[in-house]
């Protein structure tokens, strides 16, 4: 059985999530997206970029507390989750504040309830 056998499609042949399987949640806008390539050009800080996203629209607000098990979910070290966040924060997708010891406060820049 090959991974797609597991996933039941809608009318469009697309996989879709079965019961409590993760998701990711949009629409994403897509100069967001563009602006996440242009400075996630490492493959960790593009993944964590998304994972922002899903907690966003979980949480459905901008500012949140990201909590460790999201990225470790997606195999990112502390450390590449750390580095990726500054490269969103030059980058002007994102703002954040770390105190020592707790998960970072994150704030989505652009957001609007339309995206």
């Amino acid at each position: 059985m090959n991974n797609t056998d597991k996933f039941k499609n809608d009318n469009t042949g697309l996989p879709r999530p079965q019961g409590k399987e993760k998701f990711l949640k949009g629409p994403i806008p897509w100069w967001w997206l563009e602006r996440l390539a242009e400075v996630g050009g490492r493959s960790k800080t593009f993944i964590v970029g998304i994972g922002i996203w899903q907690v966003a629209e979980m949480r459905k607000s901008n500012e949140f507390k990201m909590q460790p098990g999201i990225y470790k979910d997606l195999g990112v070290s502390s450390s590449s989750f750390h580095r990726a966040l500054r490269l969103l924060k030059q980058g002007g997708l994102i703002d954040y504040s770390v105190r020592s010891g707790r998960s970072p406060n994150i704030e989505i820049l652009g957001w609007s309830e339309d995206s």
